[in-house]
């Protein structure tokens, strides 16, 4: 039912839409979208018959919205910078940072999210890209349009971008073979049967070398999932979503 969600919403999508900037698509609801790839993920781990509560979810979504309403002030909309920089605030000082965790993708995800509210609700009047950091240590920023710069190009977050990085993430999150840094996943699966094979020939660490047998061994048993050493069907779901997006 998860996967159907997905399909019912890409196939919404043209080639024009798919490079159109998340923050002012309206073509496919990116919210739920996401939400299905995570309801397809927890039903293989979860076992469960009763669905993620996707729903529930988006509730959330919009009460994020509306209790940012509460800190608004004239202040905030002195000018656009600061009206960007007060819904910075709300997100990352009260409902990231204070918890130490959160994904970037899904920042820009509930970033644009709520940004698209407040156009709806007319606190919103001028036009914003959501700038995406290709580093492992910057957060996603909301800035006026009309500001931008030709730099800004390659950050902008699209349709397609977030989609391929959230079951890219996905799929090299549950990966079983976690410990060579090589970009591709097959070249990852190589080397760590090559180092099972040829241990003496290998100057992995011993804990590589370890890792690397007990998701071979896990595997060939059938288990596919393990704490530590990842869960191949996780990792194939999201292959597979991403082939169908």
């Amino acid at each position: 039912e998860a996967r159907k969600g997905f399909i019912s919403q890409i196939n919404e999508l043209s080639d024009v839409e798919r490079e159109t900037s998340i923050s002012i698509n309206r073509r496919v609801d990116l919210r739920r979208t996401a939400l299905y790839i995570a309801a397809e993920d927890d039903s293989l781990i979860s076992h469960s018959s009763v669905p993620l509560p996707v729903d529930a979810f988006l509730e959330r979504l919009d009460d994020l919205s509306l209790g940012y309403c509460s800190h608004y002030n004239s202040l905030s909309r002195s000018s656009r910078e600061n009206f960007l920089e007060s819904i910075e605030k709300y997100l990352y000082v009260k409902k990231v940072l204070t918890h130490r965790s959160g994904s970037a993708l899904m920042l820009s995800l509930i970033h644009s999210e709520i940004l698209k509210m407040f156009r709806l609700w007319g606190l919103l009047d001028f036009d914003v890209e959501i700038f995406f950091p290709h580093d492992h240590y910057g957060l996603p920023r909301a800035y006026d349009k009309q500001k931008s710069k030709e730099s800004d190009q390659p950050h902008i977050m699209t349709v397609q971008m977030l989609l391929e990085k959230v079951l890219t993430n996905l799929k090299a999150a549950f990966w079983p073979f976690q410990h060579d840094h090589v970009d591709s996943l097959f070249l990852r699966a190589a080397h760590a049967a090559n180092c099972v094979d040829d241990p003496n020939g290998s100057q992995e660490s011993a804990y590589q070398l370890a890792s690397a047998k007990a998701a071979q061994h896990r595997l060939e048993r059938g288990v596919w999932t393990s704490v530590r050493f990842g869960d191949m069907r996780r990792a194939l779901s999201g292959t597979n979503v991403e082939d169908v997006a």
